[in-house]
């Protein structure tokens, strides 16, 4: 039993904070009123509705029954509530939560939260979790796709050229018109979508537990974003992409067993980079994964990754060899000059450009003296620190070691070129 507040001065007041608090003006509230209710939004109408509502806030008149069950569903809070000036609360079916929200799996639900005019999408609960924090506590990964499918949420690029380069994060169209009158919207998930790719990361590793290939390409998940730079981040002193090998993520892919997932992650994929380059990787942190791997004995996975790891080595020590090894005599070919003549002496240690990023394993050769003019490899090496396996194992992680060391040792080849790592 509750009593009903009788001071129609109180209800007002208490219906305009509630207002102001998920309406950005009480004309837009009005809007939405008249929506609700099949009508027609116009300036006529709207000024109607206004005029009526400012009688109602200022207490001249008393909310009209009629008026309860549509200022409830605009509001979120019970009738109980409203009559009672705020002293009486009753849960309701309207009061919507980021907990009910991220753990329904109805995208009528969904998409009518998500086309409130409050955009409560953005904002916190009283346990300041957003309606994702619980999407992904709850592992609802159908709400993530329907994000990502509606374009609620989207992979983006970021350029930090005062920090080196790229980044790779997850951002949303769902963003704030303007400031609420008397307050502020809630930005902490705006920012979490815009400044941290932790958000992306949640996303990767619940598409690996859904065997979801789709998405994994859609956010890039075997890249990380200094393959795009080509030489001019590779040898940056800066690095902003440590939370990329969130252990959670490696984890998750070291454990997976999908034959989708391992098959996409091993494999070699071809990318253009910056100046239209093309380069040919294998997964960023596959070394990490098959230390993991290893590790915790997942040996028929580890077989499959080092395999084609070493596969991959093999290739790029082979292509790279083979320019540093022709790189001279295609240049004494092209200016007739012979090997012993001094002008080639101090001419052959600048041709061919050798860097290499240890914290990312990237390498990067260049030459302006190929077999078809400009020769060049971008890609990562693999290499495994884990001690553990089997015999055979072993004997192939040693392979795919010794491959990784003798592509590095090229680079002594290159005579008087500078270290950049």
């Amino acid at each position: 039993m509750f009593s009903i507040e009788k001071n129609n001065q109180k209800i007002g007041a208490y219906l305009r904070k509630i207002i102001n608090k998920r309406y950005e003006s009480e004309r837009q509230f009005c809007q939405a009123y008249l929506r609700l209710q099949g009508i027609k939004v116009n300036d006529e109408e709207t000024r109607k509705m206004q005029n009526r509502f400012s009688q109602i806030l200022n207490g001249k008149k008393a909310i009209q029954t009629y008026d309860l069950p549509f200022v409830s569903e605009l509001l979120g809070v019970s009738c109980e509530e409203i009559l009672s000036a705020g002293k009486h609360y009753e849960p309701t079916a309207n009061h919507i939560t980021n907990y009910e929200i991220a753990k329904s799996e109805k995208r009528s639900v969904w998409e009518k939260y998500l086309q409130r005019e409050d955009k409560l999408f953005l904002n916190c609960d009283e346990y300041c979790k957003t309606v994702l924090d619980y999407a992904f506590e709850f592992k609802n990964y159908k709400f993530i796709q329907y994000l990502i499918e509606k374009g609620y949420i989207s992979f983006e690029s970021y350029n930090y050229v005062e920090t080196g380069g790229l980044c790779f994060l997850a951002d949303t169209t769902i963003k704030p018109d303007m400031r609420r009158q008397n307050n502020y919207p809630d930005l902490s998930l705006q920012s979490e979508l815009n400044f941290s790719s932790e958000l992306r990361i949640k996303i990767l590793m619940l598409a690996i537990e859904n065997g979801d290939i789709s998405v994994l390409e859609a956010m890039k998940a075997r890249i990380i974003p200094e393959i795009y730079q080509k030489s001019y981040a590779l040898h940056c002193g800066g690095d902003i992409f440590k939370d990329s090998r969130e252990p959670a993520f490696l984890e998750t892919l070291a454990f997976c067993e999908d034959e989708k997932i391992i098959d996409y992650f091993s494999d070699e994929y071809t990318i253009n980079c910056i100046v239209n380059d093309e380069g040919t990787f294998m997964f960023a942190f596959i070394s990490e994964v098959i230390d993991i791997m290893l590790d915790n004995q997942k040996y028929a996975t580890a077989e499959i990754y080092i395999e084609r790891a070493i596969k991959h080595n093999k290739k790029t020590y082979e292509k790279m060899s083979r320019i540093i090894r022709n790189a001279n005599p295609i240049y004494c070919k092209m200016y007739h000059i012979e090997p012993t003549d001094e002008q080639y002496n101090q001419k052959k240690s600048r041709l061919c450009t050798y860097y290499y990023n240890s914290f990312n394993n990237i390498v990067y050769l260049f030459t302006h003296f190929g077999e078809n003019g400009d020769a060049k490899v971008l890609t990562n090496i693999v290499s495994v620190k884990s001690k553990n396996g089997t015999a055979s194992l072993k004997e192939r992680v040693f392979e795919l070691n010794r491959i990784h060391d003798d592509i590095l040792s090229l680079k002594s080849e290159l005579e008087g070129n500078n270290d950049w790592e």
